[in-house]
């Protein structure tokens, strides 16, 4: 399979693909989620000596916030109307989702905030304008 092919199965093309194929739009937000919560969760563990090593710690608070989240996601905010489109997640978008989001985690584990720091951010935002673009031009 080649790139096409691998974009076509994987990828949402189309406003209705969103939420329903593995990588979306929302994609990216996921790893932005993982970045931060990971900060999050670091920060916490640090202001109260656990006596513990934070990073592996941090780490699973990350997956635990992501399952708590696509739950939140799919049965509450998608019955009460308050989920862009009103549907429930594809079971492969929301494992996607949540394994993104483990993959911010890492991201803010092993990327010194910097150079690094700002060119994730960067080549991030141009994923973001190409697929709004797709999205917008049809």
């Amino acid at each position: 399979m080649g790139m096409k092919g691998f974009i076509c199965k994987y990828v949402a093309q189309s406003k209705s693909e969103i939420g329903q194929k593995p990588i979306d739009l929302c994609t990216i937000g996921h790893v932005f989620m993982g970045i931060v919560s990971y900060m999050l969760f670091y920060l916490f563990l640090g202001m109260y000596n656990f006596g513990i090593d934070k990073l592996p710690y941090a780490l699973i608070g990350v997956l635990f916030w992501a399952l708590i989240w696509e739950y939140v996601e799919n049965f509450i905010l998608a019955k009460t109307k308050l989920k862009i489109g009103s549907r429930k997640d594809s079971l492969q978008n929301s494992l996607t989702d949540v394994l993104f989001t483990g993959i911010g985690g890492i991201i803010a584990l092993t990327t010194p905030i910097g150079f690094w720091g700002f060119l994730f951010l960067a080549f991030s935002l141009m994923i973001i304008y190409n697929q709004v673009a797709i999205h917008v031009m049809g």
